[in-house]
């Protein structure tokens, strides 16, 4: 049994935002909540011009091994640390993350034209662009107070690395590696997800087990902690 996990948040946050989810993590798993680079406490001067580069500013802060845990953007730089340096991982588990987050041809995503509109706006009015975002991410009236607090954990200090990790979300395309993991994969879906489609839990190409978390948005691990918990104890055999 492998009970080493590293929590990787998505876009626009740090670590703060999985404090709960972490505490819950805590009686069964050994956490390691890791800020993507330029996030949170781990500086960075500027955007690598490749995922890869940007995936392996990582290594150091890496367990010997792990589980990795990657939520929306999280999840892609997880899949990828797995392809990339597959003896620092045991297996991975995504949440609300997709190996191409944009719409293609025969592939389900967020609207191109949506995706740019929304691109300018984080470069010409990042706190409006802000709260645009957390409407996605908790769009319900009775969310009011969950998009509240994770407005206030969006971490937009530097324009810059928003710019550029929001730009990997439009321009990475993973959907051949996501076929053939290096690892044993996990892949969670919310239901009422408004980013990444509900429909990929039985688009059938991914290798590994696909589930959807009924009722669950994009911020699942907030709204449904214990059945994620659940879930991350059976896949991971852990008791």
């Amino acid at each position: 049994m492998n009970n080493e996990l590293v929590l990787l948040p998505g876009w626009g946050f740090s670590t703060e935002v999985f404090k709960n989810f972490s505490e819950l993590l805590n009686p069964f798993f050994q956490v390691t909540c890791l800020n993507l680079p330029g996030y949170g406490t781990h500086d960075l001067k500027e955007i690598p011009n490749t995922f890869d580069e940007y995936v392996k500013a990582l290594i150091p802060f890496l367990p010997q091994k792990a589980i990795f845990f990657g939520w929306s953007l999280g999840g892609l730089v997880a899949m990828r640390l797995a392809r990339l340096f597959p003896e620092k991982c045991f297996s991975v588990v995504t949440l609300g993350s997709t190996p191409c987050f944009v719409e293609q041809e025969h592939w389900p995503g967020v609207s191109p034209s949506v995706f740019n509109a929304f691109y300018q706006e984080v470069i010409h009015a990042t706190e409006k662009a802000a709260k645009q975002f957390c409407g996605w991410l908790a769009p319900q009236l009775s969310e009011r107070t969950l998009y509240k607090k994770l407005l206030s954990l969006m971490d937009l200090k530097s324009k810059p690395i928003l710019q550029g990790t929001l730009n990997f979300l439009k321009e990475e395309n993973h959907q051949e590696e996501w076929k053939n993991p290096p690892c044993a994969t996990l892949h969670l879906y919310g239901e009422k997800d408004a980013l990444v489609p509900a429909s990929l839990t039985t688009h059938g190409e991914f290798t590994g087990t696909s589930l959807l978390i009924q009722e669950a948005g994009h911020v699942a691990f907030e709204s449904h902690g214990p059945l994620i918990l659940h879930h991350l104890r059976v896949f991971c055999h852990v008791s």
